[in-house]
């Protein structure tokens, strides 16, 4: 073979092999580098590949093709709290995701105020079949036992939430779970003069005032941190284990986002000339998020009302009434 033809079959060769090299990478770029999502919410709604592409999801289940890795999508829907997803992209594979949207907590007028919940009220006795102190359901007429004290305290005060019960004597500090008769010993916190305290619905939090400091502890963990509200502040919690806020400090957005949405605020010592902010503290990630700065009312509420389903807090303002709806009712 003569010089002249192996040098074109050579040619060839890189030029097939060219050609080769384009297909290979055109099918990586446009098929095999590619997976798919498909996202089940209410429509419409928009989601936002971070760093990469936006798309408008008419219809749902709504279909998404993507490069493959792990990326976080932001899900908006107008009125509803943005949603953080971070998902790993399978190339050549579907991936589901079911999200519901939480309306955007809003404040408006209501009709009155709901009916309180009745508190159970409970009490310390002796028994004087052991010589120690019980603790007793003030309704039980059998003076049943929920739990005992070897020593019995003298100088106490008793904090009622629905079924929990926080029991303080100088800095003796116990929590009592009166529907699993569970008694958990927060004395090592070294608490003493609580002015109030509140549980949150399933007895995890805790959000106790004295005179200088509002606080929360975590009775999982017994831990205990101030909270950026001063005394003056309003709260009630929530069926969610969130602590519905109203204060008359002021607010600076802290510009992220995350699980909750992207309303997050920083709390100002600095106090607003009109109105009270109302948010939502976030124990979990002890965090803080805006509902409104809201001038329709003359200051703080005294109270914080929240319904049983835990779908909305109402409060009042002079001789009006509000609600802050934080589900569809």
């Amino acid at each position: 073979m003569d010089r002249d033809k192996r040098k074109q079959i050579a040619l060839a060769v890189l030029i097939v092999g060219l050609i080769l090299l384009f297909v290979v990478y055109f099918l990586w770029g446009t098929v095999i580098d590619y997976g798919r999502i498909t996202i089940q919410a209410e429509a419409p709604f928009s989601v936002e590949v971070f760093g990469e592409s936006k798309h408008e999801c008419e219809v749902s289940p709504c279909e998404l093709r993507l490069r493959g890795g792990e990326k976080t999508l932001i899900l908006r829907k107008d009125e509803h709290e943005s949603i953080l997803l971070d998902v790993d992209i399978k190339k050549w594979n579907t991936t589901t995701q079911e999200v519901i949207f939480s309306i955007n907590p809003q404040i408006a007028s209501a009709q009155g105020l709901p009916v309180k919940e009745t508190q159970k009220e409970f009490q310390l006795i002796l028994d004087s079949s052991n010589g120690m102190q019980k603790l007793v359901d003030a309704s039980d007429t059998r003076a049943s036992s929920i739990t005992y004290f070897r020593e019995p305290m003298e100088d106490y005060k008793l904090f009622t939430t629905k079924d929990f019960v926080l029991i303080q004597s100088d800095e003796q500090l116990y929590k009592i779970d009166t529907l699993n008769e569970q008694k958990t010993d927060l004395s090592q916190l070294g608490l003493s003069s609580l002015e109030s305290a509140v549980f949150s619905d399933d007895g995890r939090y805790l959000i106790i005032s004295t005179l200088n400091v509002v606080s929360i502890i975590d009775t999982d963990k017994i831990a205990i941190s101030d909270l950026d509200l001063n005394l003056e502040s309003s709260y009630a919690w929530t069926d969610s284990s969130w602590l519905i806020f109203a204060t008359n400090q002021g607010y600076s957005l802290s510009g992220s986002a995350g699980q909750y949405g992207e309303n997050y605020i920083n709390i100002l010592s600095s106090q607003v000339d009109l109105g009270a902010t109302f948010g939502i503290y976030h124990p979990d990630e002890d965090s803080y998020t805006l509902i409104e700065q809201f001038t329709n009312v003359a200051g703080v509420p005294e109270e914080l009302i929240p319904l049983a389903n835990g779908r909305a807090v109402y409060f009042q303002s002079g001789e009006e009434f509000f609600k802050i709806i934080l589900e569809q009712l």
